[in-house]
Parts: structure tokens; sequence; C-alpha cells
């Protein structure tokens, strides 16, 4: 559903619509397009049986909320007379989305994660290919990082969802013993001689927490399902993760990063043709507030922490085709952790570009960013 941007935003619907912005949140990652262009049938008609929609000449448009509420949308040309293989790639989208929910959630102890955080090792697991593939980039990210980006945080995530619901936050000790359990160094990856993964897990097993990377490495697949399928131009947004490729009818792809203070409101706007990759982290949603405090949702793996709420949003950046949707989303998370200076190194390290917005309370957030993001980025009223 469509959520359109009250009079206070200074943006109507209508802007959106002819302007085809796509308005990122950061965080859970509100993804927000109203409307795909100025001609065809409008993006707020009510969506068809079949679960997809003709929102203009050629294009079609399917949305839905997944893992656990976050707004996600696919938009892709095909001829208008061809319903039937619209409707048939909207359900493979779905259910591609669905499937690898079934991987990486570490709060269904059904998936693949959950099994395996399960597991008392020592012990060795084969891996499915989704999930060597994400540890691979994982590994990437953590080493490039000094360990800032680490999917094994999941004990230090329970720990403070738990200090949340007792109003108090952890003391040392409790933190020390989380702690003993984190740490990406903790397991060995190998090759099998099939080609496949396996991973040598500690005595006490290892608990991962793959939210920082998955919907990334999601919007990869489902990029890759559409092209696959003949899709030539494109676009899939699964909250803060956004993944345009093709021909926009000619223009350019329009990608709006949220203001980090106002919910409402449009900081800037990404503008590029053809390949556009855009990933976000931020404090934007979802804070923990314990005993009238608030701290950050996102954690330091290295202190078992959160991190400083001075980082009020990272937005990763690739429009060259070189780096993933997963790169990018596990390197925004790892950017947010580091802070602005490590982070914009972080990022040259990558061969990737970013916004990093910092501030803090009583001060006016100023902007760090990359010259190749600079280059196609417009700040709102400069």
């Amino acid at each position: 559903m469509v959520e359109p941007l009250p009079p206070s935003s200074g943006r109507s619907v209508a802007w959106f619509a002819a302007n085809g912005l796509v308005f990122i949140a950061c965080l859970v990652g509100l993804a927000r397009v109203d409307g795909t262009g100025s001609s065809g049938r409008s993006a707020l008609a009510a969506r068809s049986a079949n679960g997809v929609e003709n929102v203009r000449h050629d294009w079609w448009e399917t949305r839905k909320s997944v893992y656990g509420g976050t707004p996600t949308r696919a938009l892709f040309q095909v001829p208008d007379q061809d319903g039937p293989r619209a409707a048939a790639l909207s359900a493979r989208v779905w259910s591609e989305l669905d499937r690898i929910g079934h991987v990486f959630s570490s709060f269904d102890a059904s998936t693949e994660v959950g099994r395996l955080n399960a597991t008392q090792g020592p012990a060795t697991i084969s891996l499915s290919t989704d999930l060597a593939q994400v540890l691979d980039s994982s590994w990437q990210i953590w080493k490039a990082s000094d360990g800032a980006f680490d999917p094994t945080i999941w004990p230090i995530r329970q720990l403070w969802h738990a200090a949340v619901a007792v109003q108090r936050p952890p003391n040392d000790a409790e933190l020390a013993s989380a702690m003993s359990r984190v740490g990406l160094a903790r397991i060995q990856l190998s090759t099998q001689s099939d080609g496949g993964t396996r991973a040598t897990l500690p005595p006490g097993g290892v608990a991962f927490d793959f939210g920082g990377i998955a919907k990334g490495y999601a919007v990869d697949r489902v990029r890759a399902l559409l092209r696959g399928a003949g899709v030539k131009s494109g676009l899939i947004a699964l909250g803060g993760e956004i993944s345009a490729f093709g021909d926009n009818d000619g223009e350019p792809w329009r990608i709006g990063v949220q203001h980090p203070r106002d919910d409402q409101a449009v900081w800037g706007t990404i503008t590029s043709r053809g390949e556009v990759r855009v990933s976000t982290s931020g404090n934007y949603q979802q804070p923990l507030r314990i005993a009238g405090k608030t701290y950050y949702h996102i954690m330091d793996p290295r202190t078992g922490r959160p991190v400083s709420t001075a980082v009020e949003g990272v937005t990763t950046l690739d429009l060259h085709g070189q780096a993933t949707s997963m790169l990018l989303d596990g390197a925004a998370t790892a950017i947010t952790v580091l802070g602005p200076e490590a982070g914009l190194a972080l990022a040259r390290q990558l061969g990737i570009d970013v916004l990093i917005l910092v501030g803090a309370e009583g001060s006016q957030v100023r902007e760090v960013m990359t010259e190749g993001f600079r280059a196609h980025f417009h700040r709102e009223g400069a």
C-alpha cells in the first residue's frame, strides 16, 4: 500500500509520482514509492486479484510486506498484454523471498540458521549455497572492518532485548558472558569434494544473526531471478535495500534518502541511470529505550554495546555493477559501527560510495561522503 506524505513534508503524492522517486527509510527500511511515472495508470489504483498491477505502459508492480513487516516492492517491464507472464513473475518473486526467509531467520528454529544456532559444537555442518555465499561476504566485510561487522552477534542482541524487557542495562558480567560466544573467527569454513561449503563450529556452538546483510542478499536473488527470466529493466526495494537496472523509460532512477530527524521528509536524492544499488542503515526507527535512556538498535560486536547515536544514517551506493546489494548492506552496518572517518576509509577499501549523516542532540546534521556519492547526490533545499 502506498503511504502518501502529509502536507508538512512539502511534497505531495503527485510530486513523487511525477518524479518517479523511490523514498528510502533506513533501518527497517521503509522503501516508499508514490508512483512510477507521469503517464499510464495510477500507482494508487487497487491491486489486481493476481497480486500484480499494470502501473504504466509495459511496467508491472507487485507489493507485499515480508520478514516481519518490511514493505517490499518489485517493479519490472514486460509488455502490457502479457498479464499472465507478469503474474507468474510476481509469484516467483514472493516465492524466492519466502525461500530465503526460511534460510536466514534467527527467530525461527526450523530455518537453516535457526537449526545452526541450536547446534552445540563442536560440530561440522554442510551449508546451503545461500548461507555459504552470505558467510563468504560476511567474512570479507568482517576482515576489512576489523570486526565492526560480525554476524555471530546474536547473543548480544538477545542480551539487549532482554534488557529492554526488564528495563535494566546489562552489567559487565552479563556482557562478558555474551561476548564469549561472539566472533566470526571462532568458526572455520572448508570446501567439500563436491564444491559445497562446511562450517566447523567451536564448543558451545555459534549463534548467527544475518539481519545486517541477508536482506541485501534477498534483493540480489530477486534481481537475478528477474534478469534470468528475460526482464531487461526493473527495480526491487526490500526495506532500505534497493536495486534498479536497465532503462527507466529514458529517465534516470531517482532514490530519495530519508531525513534522519523527520521520517516524513527527504534529505536528498540520488540520481543515476542504468545499474543502481543502494543500502541504508540508521537509527531512524526502533531504538532501544531502557530506564528513560535511548540506545541505538545497532550493536558493536567488538564491545557488546550499542553504537554511538552520533551516526544518524548511512547510505551505501554502487553505480558500476561491481558490488552486490549484500555487500552494500553489510558495509552500511559496519560503517554505522565504525563512525565517519573509519567508515569512509572502509567504503573506499571496498570500492563503494557512501553518505554518512552525523549529528548529536541539539546540533546540526553534517554530511560525510565519498566524491563518487557527491557526483550523483542532490541535497533537498540546497
